[in-house]
């Protein structure tokens, strides 16, 4: 759903962990509400039946954005993203330099109220694109813990053997096996007194 053009009620959203902090603004610069609440789906549920049809602008729409996210668009209300990049330009906007979560909730809201064409919408993408993000992290992450294990292994057996490490080929199953049933490095040092 495309965020209107120029919203009546605006909730800015910096979302953290635990707990985001909401910010909500009316065109007319009233602020109802400020303050943290958990990220848990009660807590933002209500948040967003105090204030029906409001456009929620988040800072992140993966991870920890997510939640807030899929809440609103169950709430049929109006979702917009407010990138890093612009949401830092913007921040230079309003007085004061402090990084704060309430600040920056704020200048969410008031930029989503000022200039409403700034926010790109969130789009709905469909599951299958989810999924093969998810596929692609985990292939990414598998790949670096390969890589650091294989890295700490050759540093164990070069502190302790110099010699089988120059022979040892971490990247072959066979040396792999063989150093998991004699015991690594250390074994076949012995062997050489």
């Amino acid at each position: 759903m495309a965020p209107p053009a120029r919203p009546r009620i605006v909730i800015g959203l910096d979302v953290g962990k635990s707990a985001h902090w909401a910010r909500v603004v009316t065109r007319g610069g009233e602020l109802p509400a400020s303050g943290p609440i958990p990220n848990r789906e009660s807590a933002i549920d209500g948040l967003y039946a105090q204030y029906p049809g409001a456009l929620v602008v988040v800072d992140r729409v993966r991870n920890i954005g997510s939640l807030a996210l899929s809440r609103a668009k169950l709430a049929g209300v109006p979702r917009a993203h407010l990138p890093g990049l612009a949401a830092h330009g913007a921040s230079r906007l309003f007085a004061g330099d402090a990084k704060t979560d309430e600040r920056d909730a704020m200048v969410m809201a008031k930029t989503a109220l000022g200039i409403p064409d700034a926010l790109p919408a969130v789009a709905d993408r469909p599951p299958e694109i989810g999924a093969a993000r998810s596929l692609a992290a985990q292939r990414d992450f598998s790949t670096c813990e390969s890589a650091r294990s294989k890295n700490r292994l050759r540093s164990i057996s070069l502190e302790s053997c110099p010699e089988f490490e120059a022979q040892a080929d971490l990247s072959d199953p066979a040396t792999l096996k063989l150093m998991a049933a004699v015991g690594g490095p250390c074994v076949f040092d012995s062997f050489y007194f």
